[in-house]
């Protein structure tokens, strides 16, 4: 039986799986994630199938988009900002979780200081309380941040996605345009040669016009020779 082809479906569930161990999803890291199988231009088309449904089913028109160059000039610029974001989200986590931890130790330390001291049980309950507050909105704000990255993450992949499409394109339209080009170039042999003989037709008719002078003068004369001869 004929082997089946990649689906888009097993793109789709490869690309999660990478993106769920923080690995970008290229490519080549797709088809490395599928085992190596299937042809790179079909999952790359999948990816872009799955880009354009992502993206509400909206496609550029490259004939009214705003041009390749400005376009690209951007994505690299939000791409180095959304980077950025990403660093100073890693170390926003990195500090909420080392002051989590550093909120569980003085939790275990005033609750070791309440069975020590019953005088001081109602503050130290308080500080507790406080103390449970600010891991809950640590823990808070740490779901958030993770959230943001993830954001960003999703954003590089579309933006890189829209980006080999416009290149795609762009491709294609010099295609076409090399295509335009060598017409052209036939058509201007074309038109030379019709010049050439548009000049050599002119010719012809103005000396057949001369020869067609030449013979009713001659036919003229011949005419008029006999008239003459009968004067006489």
């Amino acid at each position: 039986m004929p082997r089946l082809g990649i689906t888009e479906e097993q793109v789709q569930i490869a690309q999660e799986a990478l993106m769920a161990r923080g690995v970008f999803p290229s490519v080549d890291a797709v088809r490395k994630e599928l085992g190596n199988v299937g042809p790179i231009s079909t999952i790359e088309r999948h990816m872009r199938a799955l880009y354009i449904k992502a993206d509400k089913g909206e496609e550029l028109d490259p004939a009214t988009a705003v041009p390749v160059e400005t376009l690209n000039l951007a994505r690299l610029v939000f791409s180095a900002q959304l980077l950025e974001r990403i660093s100073d989200l890693r170390s926003a986590v990195l500090y909420q979780t080392n002051h989590s931890e550093r909120v569980q130790l003085k939790d275990t330390e005033l609750q070791n200081k309440l069975l020590k001291s019953e005088s001081d049980r109602r503050e130290l309950s308080v500080s507790v309380l406080a103390l449970r507050e600010v891991l809950a909105e640590s823990r808070a704000q740490v779901r958030l941040l993770e959230e943001e990255i993830s954001f960003a993450r999703q954003s590089i992949r579309e933006l890189e996605a829209a980006k080999e499409s416009h290149l795609r394109d762009l491709c294609s339209l010099q295609e076409s345009l090399a295509a335009v080009n060598a017409d052209n170039c036939v058509l201007r042999e074309r038109l030379k040669r019709a010049c050439a003989e548009t000049r050599m037709t002119r010719r012809l008719l103005h000396h057949q016009s001369m020869l067609a002078e030449q013979l009713k003068r001659l036919l003229t004369r011949l005419e008029e020779g006999p008239l003459v001869q009968g004067s006489e």
